[in-house]
């Protein structure tokens, strides 16, 4: 059976999409050039791709923190806007998040048909082969007459065209017939339960309280605030977005300071993949946990909600600002770790002690909480 239906005509365009197209969009473009460039027989120029935003501002540049992870510093085009233009000539859209995929069906149900997120876009590639889809698609086209039949949806396939051009439109078509059909992976085993690229320019803030009496290391003072720029692996890996959470963290530090000299420290950085804030890293959201303890001079809680408050308002003013460029994590990398021994405010130590039932005394240690 010969192969029909698939144009062969060149370039294949692939139209990459996020929010802003700075970030995700570019990222993946740089992944798709690259993987193209270095699949064998394509011949130069046989793949075209490219980016958009659904809310770009036109112009803007591009982000260098998801340019690090794709080995690129920088990228001489700037943000685009999208637009039905684009994606009527986009033989293949990949979109960062489901939501960027249901704006573009909403210009055109017919966009949506070859419109996928990347990451499901990568499971049902991935389908196609291991279904068997593949397999069956060699077999037609050698000649092979294999009936269809439904309840085996790999033998409704068509025939796989011998032009490698041709080939990359019918895997797009055996994709968007394999949705509903390829099997979706564990809510578990996903960042947030979805098949969706995180954007590294959220920032998020894991706030706690932590013991009143951990102290500043071995300086005996109470510390009020402990920060982390919390690590995604075991290893400490410094990510891009890791060092924008140092960075954070240097900020706070330098803010506080005035107000609680010498009581902020660095929160253990033991990574543990059952922690909240560990996993949001892990998954590409850059934490930076603060954790409020120790009661300012002459203060208490309120106090230290007026820090937690001070210190987000000025952290969100230098990221509105130029996102911290100019802040060094030099002051939170040499913050003092965490101490804690005291386990009560108080300890009266050889304490005589009236057991009123009995009318009889004995001594013991007493610890209370000045609380």
């Amino acid at each position: 059976m010969a192969a029909a239906g698939f144009d062969s005509a060149t370039p294949f365009r692939i139209l990459t999409v996020c929010t802003m197209n700075i970030c995700r969009s570019p990222a993946l473009e740089v992944t798709l050039q690259d993987a193209a460039a270095n699949c064998p027989g394509l011949i130069p120029g046989a793949v075209v791709v490219s980016s958009a935003g659904t809310h770009a501002t036109p112009g803007a540049p591009s982000c260098d923190i998801a340019q690090a992870h794709v080995g690129r510093s920088s990228r001489d085009q700037t943000a685009l806007q999208l637009t039905g233009e684009m994606l009527a000539a986009a033989d293949l859209v990949i979109t960062a998040e489901r939501k960027h995929a249901d704006a573009v069906a909403s210009i055109s149900t017919e966009f949506g048909r070859r419109c996928f997120p990347a990451r499901v876009a990568a499971r049902l590639a991935t389908w196609v082969v291991d279904s068997g889809s593949l397999e069956i698609a060699v077999r037609k086209t050698s000649g092979e007459v294999i009936e269809a039949d439904f309840a085996h949806p790999e033998t409704l396939t068509d025939p796989l065209p011998s032009d490698p051009v041709a080939r990359l439109r019918w895997l797009v078509a055996q994709m968007d017939g394999g949705r509903g059909l390829a099997p979706s992976p564990p809510t578990g085993n996903l960042p947030y339960g979805v098949e969706d690229i995180p954007d590294p320019h959220v920032l998020g803030f894991n706030l706690h309280d932590q013991g009143r009496r951990i102290t500043v290391g071995e300086t005996g003072v109470l510390s009020s605030i402990s920060l982390l720029a919390v690590s995604g692996d075991a290893t400490g890996t410094l990510t891009p977005g890791r060092m924008r959470a140092k960075r954070v963290a240097s900020h706070i530090a330098a803010t506080l300071s005035p107000f609680i000299p010498g009581g902020i420290a660095r929160y253990d950085e033991d990574w543990n993949p059952r922690a909240f804030g560990d996993n949001v890293t892990a998954w590409g959201t850059p934490v930076v946990l603060i954790e409020s303890g120790g009661f300012p001079k002459g203060g208490g809680f309120v106090e230290l909600t007026r820090l937690n408050f001070v210190a987000l308002i000025k952290v969100l003013e230098g990221l509105a600002k130029n996102d911290l460029e100019d802040v060094s994590p030099d002051r939170y990398d040499g913050l003092l770790r965490n101490k804690s021994e005291a386990f009560a405010d108080v300890a009266v130590v050889g304490a005589s002690i009236l057991e009123p039932r009995s009318g009889k005394w004995f001594r013991a240690d007493v610890a209370f909480d000045a609380l």
